[in-house]
Protein backbone atom coordinates (compact mmCIF):
# COMPACT_ATOMS: atom_id res chain seq x y z
CA UNK A 1 0.00 0.00 0.00
CA UNK A 2 1.71 3.68 -0.14
CA UNK A 3 2.69 5.91 2.29
CA UNK A 4 1.30 9.22 2.56
CA UNK A 5 2.91 12.51 4.37
CA UNK A 6 0.96 13.49 7.36
CA UNK A 7 0.96 17.21 7.96
CA UNK A 8 0.57 19.16 11.44
CA UNK A 9 -3.38 20.12 11.10
CA UNK A 10 -4.59 18.08 8.26
CA UNK A 11 -7.35 15.93 8.90
CA UNK A 12 -7.21 13.78 5.77
CA UNK A 13 -5.95 10.09 5.11
CA UNK A 14 -6.28 6.80 3.16
CA UNK A 15 -7.12 3.32 4.51
CA UNK A 16 -2.81 2.65 4.79
CA UNK A 17 -0.69 -0.07 6.61
CA UNK A 18 1.72 2.67 7.25
CA UNK A 19 1.22 6.03 8.32
CA UNK A 20 4.50 8.30 8.25
CA UNK A 21 4.01 11.38 9.87
CA UNK A 22 6.27 14.68 9.77
CA UNK A 23 5.84 16.37 13.47
CA UNK A 24 7.89 19.12 14.83
CA UNK A 25 7.38 18.83 18.68
CA UNK A 26 9.24 20.98 20.94
CA UNK A 27 10.85 19.78 23.75
CA UNK A 28 10.27 20.56 27.36
CA UNK A 29 11.67 20.27 30.86
CA UNK A 30 9.79 17.49 33.15
CA UNK A 31 9.46 18.55 36.95
CA UNK A 32 7.96 16.72 39.21
CA UNK A 33 4.16 16.78 40.04
CA UNK A 34 5.10 18.87 42.97
CA UNK A 35 6.10 21.23 41.44
CA UNK A 36 3.62 21.12 38.41
CA UNK A 37 1.34 22.87 37.94
CA UNK A 38 -2.07 23.18 35.42
CA UNK A 39 -2.35 26.42 33.36
CA UNK A 40 -0.57 27.92 36.26
CA UNK A 41 -3.07 26.38 38.85
CA UNK A 42 -1.61 24.16 41.33
CA UNK A 43 -3.82 20.77 42.32
CA UNK A 44 -5.57 18.22 41.03
CA UNK A 45 -9.03 19.80 39.30
CA UNK A 46 -12.44 18.04 39.29
CA UNK A 47 -15.75 17.35 37.25
CA UNK A 48 -18.28 15.23 37.62
CA UNK A 49 -21.80 14.20 35.73
CA UNK A 50 -24.81 12.86 37.14
CA UNK A 51 -28.00 10.81 35.63
CA UNK A 52 -30.26 7.79 35.54
CA UNK A 53 -28.44 6.89 32.80
CA UNK A 54 -24.64 7.33 33.59
CA UNK A 55 -22.22 8.74 36.30
CA UNK A 56 -18.46 10.04 34.73
CA UNK A 57 -15.84 11.45 37.22
CA UNK A 58 -12.73 13.46 35.78
CA UNK A 59 -9.85 14.27 37.72
CA UNK A 60 -7.47 15.96 36.03
CA UNK A 61 -3.72 14.93 37.75
CA UNK A 62 -1.08 16.13 35.94
CA UNK A 63 0.07 17.22 32.63
CA UNK A 64 -0.58 14.00 30.72
CA UNK A 65 -2.69 12.12 32.72
CA UNK A 66 -6.22 11.99 34.37
CA UNK A 67 -8.51 9.92 35.74
CA UNK A 68 -12.09 9.13 34.52
CA UNK A 69 -14.62 6.55 36.25
CA UNK A 70 -17.64 5.65 34.62
CA UNK A 71 -20.48 4.22 35.45
CA UNK A 72 -22.97 2.82 33.10
CA UNK A 73 -26.46 2.69 34.71
CA UNK A 74 -28.38 2.55 31.29
CA UNK A 75 -29.88 -0.63 29.80
CA UNK A 76 -27.69 -0.51 26.46
CA UNK A 77 -24.01 -0.93 26.03
CA UNK A 78 -22.11 1.96 25.92
CA UNK A 79 -18.90 2.34 23.71
CA UNK A 80 -16.09 5.04 25.41
CA UNK A 81 -13.84 6.78 22.98
CA UNK A 82 -10.87 7.85 24.74
CA UNK A 83 -10.56 10.70 21.70
CA UNK A 84 -13.74 11.65 23.07
CA UNK A 85 -12.74 13.57 26.07
CA UNK A 86 -12.41 16.84 25.31
CA UNK A 87 -11.05 19.63 28.20
CA UNK A 88 -11.34 23.49 27.64
CA UNK A 89 -8.67 26.09 29.83
CA UNK A 90 -10.15 29.48 30.25
CA UNK A 91 -8.51 30.60 27.05
CA UNK A 92 -10.90 28.50 24.52
CA UNK A 93 -8.16 26.04 24.09
CA UNK A 94 -8.95 22.00 23.65
CA UNK A 95 -7.10 19.44 24.95
CA UNK A 96 -8.09 15.83 24.00
CA UNK A 97 -7.83 12.30 25.65
CA UNK A 98 -5.65 10.00 23.67
CA UNK A 99 -5.68 6.76 24.79
CA UNK A 100 -7.04 4.68 27.99
CA UNK A 101 -4.41 3.15 30.18
CA UNK A 102 -4.68 -0.18 31.96
CA UNK A 103 -3.57 -1.40 35.39
CA UNK A 104 -2.40 -4.32 33.84
CA UNK A 105 -1.51 -5.09 30.24
CA UNK A 106 -3.15 -7.40 27.90
CA UNK A 107 -1.98 -10.77 26.96
CA UNK A 108 -0.03 -9.18 23.92
CA UNK A 109 1.60 -6.81 26.68
CA UNK A 110 -0.16 -3.82 25.76
CA UNK A 111 -1.56 -1.61 28.56
CA UNK A 112 -3.03 0.82 25.94
CA UNK A 113 -6.18 1.29 24.16
CA UNK A 114 -8.65 3.28 22.27
CA UNK A 115 -12.34 1.98 22.90
CA UNK A 116 -14.08 0.38 26.09
CA UNK A 117 -17.67 -1.55 25.71
CA UNK A 118 -19.38 -1.28 29.03
CA UNK A 119 -22.34 -3.58 29.87
CA UNK A 120 -25.44 -2.21 31.42
CA UNK A 121 -24.87 -1.14 35.30
CA UNK A 122 -21.24 -1.91 34.34
CA UNK A 123 -18.51 0.46 36.55
CA UNK A 124 -14.95 0.82 35.60
CA UNK A 125 -11.85 3.36 35.87
CA UNK A 126 -9.57 4.68 33.79
CA UNK A 127 -6.49 6.69 33.37
CA UNK A 128 -6.82 8.43 30.02
CA UNK A 129 -2.91 9.64 28.80
CA UNK A 130 -2.61 12.48 26.56
CA UNK A 131 -1.33 16.22 26.22
CA UNK A 132 -2.48 18.28 28.90
CA UNK A 133 -0.30 21.34 29.24
CA UNK A 134 -2.79 23.60 30.35
CA UNK A 135 -2.35 27.00 28.96
CA UNK A 136 -4.22 28.48 30.88
CA UNK A 137 -6.24 27.16 33.81
CA UNK A 138 -8.59 23.95 33.09
CA UNK A 139 -12.34 25.36 32.68
CA UNK A 140 -14.51 22.47 31.46
CA UNK A 141 -15.07 19.06 30.32
CA UNK A 142 -16.94 17.20 27.95
CA UNK A 143 -17.57 13.34 26.67
CA UNK A 144 -18.88 12.34 23.92
CA UNK A 145 -21.17 9.11 23.94
CA UNK A 146 -22.60 8.11 20.98
CA UNK A 147 -24.29 11.40 19.89
CA UNK A 148 -24.81 12.71 23.08
CA UNK A 149 -22.19 15.69 24.31
CA UNK A 150 -21.92 15.36 28.12
CA UNK A 151 -21.18 18.24 29.60
CA UNK A 152 -19.33 17.55 33.20
CA UNK A 153 -20.02 20.11 36.21
CA UNK A 154 -16.32 21.71 37.91
CA UNK A 155 -16.43 20.59 41.61
CA UNK A 156 -14.23 22.29 44.11
CA UNK A 157 -12.12 19.41 45.91
CA UNK A 158 -14.08 18.96 49.23
CA UNK A 159 -17.58 18.61 47.06
CA UNK A 160 -15.95 16.02 45.17
CA UNK A 161 -14.84 13.96 47.69
CA UNK A 162 -18.18 13.94 49.43
CA UNK A 163 -20.18 13.18 45.79
CA UNK A 164 -17.94 10.57 45.35
CA UNK A 165 -18.54 8.99 48.95
CA UNK A 166 -21.65 8.71 47.55
CA UNK A 167 -20.84 7.31 44.44
CA UNK A 168 -19.08 4.62 46.46
CA UNK A 169 -22.72 3.42 47.79
CA UNK A 170 -24.62 3.21 44.74
CA UNK A 171 -26.14 -0.10 44.38
CA UNK A 172 -26.18 -0.75 40.93
CA UNK A 173 -28.06 -4.03 41.93
CA UNK A 174 -31.29 -1.92 42.22
CA UNK A 175 -33.41 -1.99 38.93
CA UNK A 176 -34.61 1.79 39.25
CA UNK A 177 -31.68 3.78 38.33
CA UNK A 178 -33.36 7.24 39.92
CA UNK A 179 -33.77 4.84 42.86
CA UNK A 180 -30.16 4.13 43.21
CA UNK A 181 -28.89 7.16 42.90
CA UNK A 182 -31.88 8.70 45.65
CA UNK A 183 -30.51 6.13 47.77
CA UNK A 184 -27.04 6.70 47.84
CA UNK A 185 -27.73 10.46 48.36
CA UNK A 186 -28.05 12.45 45.60
CA UNK A 187 -30.97 14.90 45.31
CA UNK A 188 -30.35 16.03 41.92
CA UNK A 189 -27.99 15.49 38.60
CA UNK A 190 -24.64 17.71 37.69
CA UNK A 191 -23.72 18.45 34.84
CA UNK A 192 -25.88 18.46 31.41
CA UNK A 193 -26.51 16.93 27.75
CA UNK A 194 -25.69 18.73 24.80
CA UNK A 195 -27.47 17.06 22.08
CA UNK A 196 -25.47 16.72 18.53
CA UNK A 197 -26.87 18.87 16.15
CA UNK A 198 -28.18 21.73 18.26
CA UNK A 199 -26.38 25.28 18.71
CA UNK A 200 -25.36 24.75 21.93
CA UNK A 201 -23.46 21.41 20.96
CA UNK A 202 -22.10 23.21 17.90
CA UNK A 203 -18.83 24.64 18.75
CA UNK A 204 -17.78 21.16 21.09
CA UNK A 205 -19.03 18.89 18.63
CA UNK A 206 -16.75 20.69 16.31
CA UNK A 207 -13.51 20.47 18.64
CA UNK A 208 -14.66 16.72 19.41
CA UNK A 209 -14.87 16.16 15.16
CA UNK A 210 -13.69 12.71 14.66
CA UNK A 211 -10.08 12.63 12.38
CA UNK A 212 -8.92 10.02 10.67
CA UNK A 213 -5.56 9.97 12.40
CA UNK A 214 -4.70 11.83 15.09
CA UNK A 215 -0.77 11.98 15.46
CA UNK A 216 1.55 10.34 18.40
CA UNK A 217 1.00 12.39 21.93
CA UNK A 218 4.48 13.26 23.97
CA UNK A 219 4.18 12.11 27.31
CA UNK A 220 7.93 12.59 28.37
CA UNK A 221 10.62 14.49 26.51
CA UNK A 222 14.05 15.79 28.71
CA UNK A 223 15.96 17.96 26.99
CA UNK A 224 19.71 17.22 26.37
CA UNK A 225 22.07 19.35 28.29
CA UNK A 226 24.16 21.49 25.65
CA UNK A 227 27.63 20.58 26.55
CA UNK A 228 30.57 23.14 27.98
CA UNK A 229 32.71 23.04 24.90
CA UNK A 230 29.81 23.68 22.91
CA UNK A 231 28.64 27.07 24.28
CA UNK A 232 29.46 29.13 21.54
CA UNK A 233 26.61 28.24 19.48
CA UNK A 234 23.51 30.18 19.56
CA UNK A 235 20.35 29.42 20.17
CA UNK A 236 18.33 27.58 19.60
CA UNK A 237 20.49 24.36 19.44
CA UNK A 238 18.38 21.89 17.67
CA UNK A 239 19.02 18.36 16.27
CA UNK A 240 16.31 16.65 14.00
CA UNK A 241 15.72 13.29 14.38
CA UNK A 242 13.51 10.87 12.26
CA UNK A 243 11.96 7.81 13.93
CA UNK A 244 9.26 4.86 13.50
CA UNK A 245 6.92 4.26 16.39
CA UNK A 246 5.17 0.85 16.77
CA UNK A 247 1.82 0.86 17.21
CA UNK A 248 2.24 -0.15 20.84
CA UNK A 249 4.56 3.09 21.62
CA UNK A 250 8.25 1.86 20.59
CA UNK A 251 10.63 4.01 19.63
CA UNK A 252 13.12 2.11 16.46
CA UNK A 253 14.85 2.73 13.80
CA UNK A 254 16.25 6.31 14.64
CA UNK A 255 18.41 8.40 12.33
CA UNK A 256 19.69 11.97 11.65
CA UNK A 257 17.71 13.94 9.73
CA UNK A 258 19.44 17.44 10.30
CA UNK A 259 22.58 17.78 12.65
CA UNK A 260 24.74 20.44 14.33
CA UNK A 261 28.16 17.87 15.37
CA UNK A 262 28.55 14.68 15.19
CA UNK A 263 28.77 14.71 19.02
CA UNK A 264 25.48 16.65 20.07
CA UNK A 265 23.74 14.62 17.25
CA UNK A 266 24.31 11.18 18.79
CA UNK A 267 23.54 13.17 22.16
CA UNK A 268 20.20 13.76 20.91
CA UNK A 269 19.30 10.12 19.21
CA UNK A 270 20.21 8.68 22.34
CA UNK A 271 18.09 11.30 24.79
CA UNK A 272 15.15 9.71 22.42
CA UNK A 273 15.87 6.58 22.66
CA UNK A 274 15.91 6.11 26.19
CA UNK A 275 14.30 9.24 27.93
CA UNK A 276 11.70 9.92 26.13
CA UNK A 277 7.75 8.37 26.35
CA UNK A 278 5.41 8.76 23.18
CA UNK A 279 1.83 7.58 22.60
CA UNK A 280 1.39 5.85 19.17
CA UNK A 281 -1.25 7.63 16.72
CA UNK A 282 -4.26 6.64 16.62
CA UNK A 283 -6.58 5.64 13.30
CA UNK A 284 -10.36 4.22 13.30
CA UNK A 285 -9.91 3.42 17.23
CA UNK A 286 -6.70 1.64 16.44
CA UNK A 287 -3.29 2.49 17.45
CA UNK A 288 -1.27 2.39 14.32
CA UNK A 289 2.61 2.86 13.05
CA UNK A 290 4.34 6.36 12.11
CA UNK A 291 7.13 7.28 11.46
CA UNK A 292 8.03 11.21 12.63
CA UNK A 293 10.67 13.60 12.93
CA UNK A 294 11.01 15.09 15.81
CA UNK A 295 12.98 18.65 16.89
CA UNK A 296 14.87 17.96 19.94
CA UNK A 297 15.98 21.39 21.04
CA UNK A 298 19.20 21.59 23.72
CA UNK A 299 18.55 23.24 27.02
CA UNK A 300 22.26 25.55 28.41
Amino acid sequence: MPVIEFLPGSTRSRDLEVLRLTICLVVFMNTAWATQSLGGETGVHHFLYVSNRRVVALELIDKSEAILNYINLGRNYELLESNNLLILDSAGEGYRGHLLKREKADDEGQIFQVTELFAPREFRGYSVVGNFRFRAPPRSAYLRVGSQVLELAPLDPDEFERLADWIGKLNLETENATLALYDAGFQHGFGQVLSAGTPEASPISNLLEKNNVLPPVVLKNPAPRLLPKFSHLFDPVVVRIRLELTAMGGITNLSLEEGVDPELDQLAIEVVRNSWVLLPAVSEGKMIRSEMILRVLFSR
